[in-house]
């Protein structure tokens, strides 16, 4: 099925967005939206041109910054790193496990490496919800921070080779 990924806008129909994680669905219920208004964040959802309003999936992504104590490299600068944040990242409980979930990473990369053209971002970094997940991020690409390996991150020059 083809999906098309926009930002969350009050057209969209937060209230029926289902993915058995609760807390990622209240959060696209209550605050996705004022987040996008208040610049803290933009949320991108994944809809049919057919049904134009009914969220499949969702992300989101804002500015982040990461302790180079954190990353298993020991040539960085000694100060946070510049980083891009896939901070959530949801599908709806009918379409689990047909891909959209990759569809949406993919999209999130590709945002990220557009804005680091844009301005200094050194890597991706993104939360894993369970071990299952990190598994499927790390199979992408990912890795664990030394301090929480449910934390990870790609670096830009990573990023850019893996969408070619």
């Amino acid at each position: 099925m083809k999906y098309k990924i926009e930002l969350l806008t009050a057209v969209h129909d937060t209230n029926s967005f289902e993915s058995g994680d609760e807390a990622k669905d209240v959060f696209l219920r209550r605050f996705a939206l004022q987040n996008t208004k208040g610049g803290l964040g933009r949320t991108y959802v994944a809809v049919k041109p057919e049904l134009p309003e009914k969220i499949f999936g969702y992300y989101t992504i804002s500015s982040s910054a990461v302790k180079f104590e954190t990353l298993p490299a020991t040539n960085l600068p000694r100060y946070p790193l510049p980083a891009i944040l896939i901070g959530k990242l949801a599908t709806d409980i009918t379409v689990q496990n047909q891909g959209l979930g990759t569809a949406l990473l993919f999209d999130a990369l590709r945002r990220a490496a557009r804005v680091a053209e844009e301005i200094g971002i050194f890597l991706v970094e993104i939360q894993a919800v369970n071990e299952k997940v990190r598994q499927i991020y790390e199979r992408r690409g990912f890795t664990s921070m030394q301090d929480e390996p449910m934390k990870m991150f790609m670096n830009l020059k990573k990023v850019r080779k893996l969408l070619g």
